[in-house]
């Protein structure tokens, strides 16, 4: 039964809202357990939603917003020696530290916003995706794996 994808569906409720029935949002504890467990699983909050993507779907959207059929902000959290070295073609940098300063001017809480790191243990990318959550952006996304899956081109 731990296989089957409602018990982790259920699992996700009960983490991403809580034992004790409150939905304010994500917390910093549940960095852990949405990062390692719930890989392509979509979750939300009243506050805000999370989506886990693969790098094939992040893959497609770059071709599709290349061809202006939809938009979406692609933001790499990683640090900025790091971004400079190598980074997925149109990604712009915002660490962590920076994007809690200036999420809400840069961002419309309405907009797509594709967030990667360094890999699939990387708490930073995690803490962002809960951070604007609870901040009420309603459209996040997180890729799988950061730039370690990604295998497209890079700049």
């Amino acid at each position: 039964m731990r296989d089957t994808p409602i018990f982790f569906l259920a699992l996700f409720i009960f983490i991403v809202l809580g034992s004790s029935g409150n939905a304010q949002g994500y917390t910093e504890n549940d960095a852990q357990g949405l990062n390692a467990a719930f890989r392509g699983v979509s979750g939300s909050s009243e506050k805000g939603s999370i989506v886990f993507i693969d790098d094939k779907v992040l893959a497609q959207k770059i071709k599709d917003k290349a061809q202006k059929q939809i938009s979406f902000n692609l933001v790499d959290l990683r640090l900025e020696t790091d971004y400079g070295l190598a980074h997925i073609p149109g990604a712009v940098n915002i660490p962590l530290k920076k994007l809690k300063f200036v999420a809400e001017q840069v961002f419309d809480k309405s907009e797509e916003i594709i967030f990667y790191g360094y890999s699939e243990d990387d708490k930073a990318a995690v803490n962002s995706v809960i951070f604007l959550a609870n901040k009420g952006f309603k459209n996040i996304c997180l890729l799988q794996g950061g730039i370690k899956q990604w295998k497209g081109l890079v700049e």
